[in-house]
């Protein structure tokens, strides 16, 4: 009777958890895709504009550099054509932030309209928003040991919370390449296939604070043929363009440079963002000290366990390396609070892993990680409600307040990430035991 009480009360504490869910996502999705908003395709803006440049065989990096404009008139394949005024549009992005793989990519959107350009990518990303959390959900059923009793409320929240996702709003809101790339992340990681894998990060790098680890991932795993693929798909990017434009190679990385050093002043939810006040050898020394707390573990970690464990749950347990190293370079480098996208990973990890209780956790530490799961889930998903929280009890700089809580969720979640690494020491000394 006392295990029938525990199952009905979390049916419906789960219940509860999927109306706030779905409650949330219909506040958020009108507000996606407002158009009256002056951010509405701020970011997309920039590849649109730039596909222009790549159109005209002139390279949109130098132009960007040199404050340079598309030439008139253009026409466009939905029958516009821009004859006499600027093809930018008022106040949105010119700045092509992402490398040449991204540019040459979605160029093809230059040729129409604006209107009807970024309705397309709405589009595309709307339908990346759904393939996402179902490759998640795929790769773990193929884990047998991972379906539980649990798994059909498990496959719903990682679907769901993906949708009410915070960061995800702003990604589809400004049109970010943020969900394209978390998609060509995970074909990279979830493929067997070496050439598609290769190419799929090559072009994800396109976005390397986003897509890095991974990279670093396939480094530990001594991947070398998709390291080297990706490289190259890179490489060969920027010679095409540089071809196509005229423009030499050194130019383009100039202006690649100058972009990268455009956005580091920028707030976010990286640790330097907070410790800038303080001068430069300060922050260098925080990230620093932070880097050395997260490696230490981790590396040692590696060592003594990872390279001599090879069962069936290593699939799982390389997405739990891939979040800590995802969470990580979070918090060191520059990223700003849409960038969380990539949480749905560490998400779909830990509850998972609390389901099937592959940690022997006691009750009173899975209690603890629930909680911290949960108040990651309310901190990301029903986010305007705690942003008003946090303005309440804390007293902080009005740039902060908004980023603090993202910062905050991510440290809390790549401490308990690191943690539990630890907890599956026990795998390899059973497996050991039995050899």
């Amino acid at each position: 009777m006392s295990n029938l009480k525990t199952q009905t009360l979390l049916n419906v504490v789960f219940t509860i958890i999927m109306v706030t869910l779905l409650v949330n996502i219909a506040e958020v999705l009108p507000r996606t895709l407002t158009t009256s908003s002056s951010t509405y395709g701020i970011d997309f803006h920039a590849y649109w504009y730039a596909g222009h440049f790549v159109r005209q065989l002139r390279d949109p990096y130098t132009a960007w550099f040199l404050g340079e404009e598309p030439n008139l008139p253009v026409t466009y394949l939905d029958g516009a054509t821009v004859r006499d005024q600027s093809i930018a549009q008022p106040g949105l992005s010119q700045t092509p932030a992402n490398t040449a793989p991204i540019v040459l990519l979605l160029s093809p959107l230059s040729l129409f309209s604006w209107s009807t350009a970024h309705t397309i990518w709405n589009w595309l990303n709307i339908s990346f928003v759904f393939i996402i959390p179902w490759m998640i959900i795929w790769y773990m059923q193929k884990q047998k040991w991972l379906v539980t009793k649990w798994t059909k409320w498990l496959n719903i929240s990682i679907v769901l919370t993906f949708l009410s996702l915070g960061p995800m709003e702003v990604v589809i809101h400004t049109g970010q390449t943020s969900l394209l790339v978390l998609l060509l992340m995970l074909i990279s990681l979830l493929t067997k296939n070496w050439i598609v894998s290769g190419i799929s990060l090559g072009v994800a790098l396109s976005k390397y604070s986003l897509s890095i680890p991974v990279f670093i991932f396939f480094v530990l795993k001594r991947k070398y043929r998709e390291i080297t693929l990706s490289i190259f798909v890179q490489i060969f990017a920027l010679i095409l363009l540089s071809f196509l434009t005229r423009v030499p190679i050194f130019n383009i990385i100039d202006a690649y440079r100058a972009i990268f050093n455009n956005h580091i002043g920028f707030p976010g939810i990286h640790l330097a963002y907070y410790t800038n006040w303080f001068g430069s050898h300060i922050t260098l020394l925080v990230l620093l000290i932070f880097t050395f707390v997260v490696a230490l573990p981790v590396l040692v970690w590696l060592k003594r366990y990872y390279c001599k464990m090879q069962d069936r749950h290593l699939p799982f347990i390389d997405l739990h390396i891939i979040s800590v190293i995802m969470l990580y370079i979070l918090l060191i480098g520059y990223h700003r609070h849409y960038d969380l996208v990539v949480w749905i990973l560490p998400f779909a990890v830990l509850s998972y892993g609390i389901a099937s209780n592959i940690w022997d956790l006691s009750s009173g530490w899975k209690l603890l990680l629930s909680l911290t799961l949960l108040f990651s889930w309310l901190f990301l998903c029903v986010h305007g409600y705690t942003y008003s929280f946090f303005r309440a009890i804390l007293v902080l700089p009005e740039d902060l307040e908004f980023q603090f809580q993202y910062t905050v969720t991510t440290l809390l979640n790549l401490a308990w990430m690191i943690v539990l690494l630890y907890r599956y020491s026990s795998l390899y000394a059973e497996r050991s035991q039995s050899q």
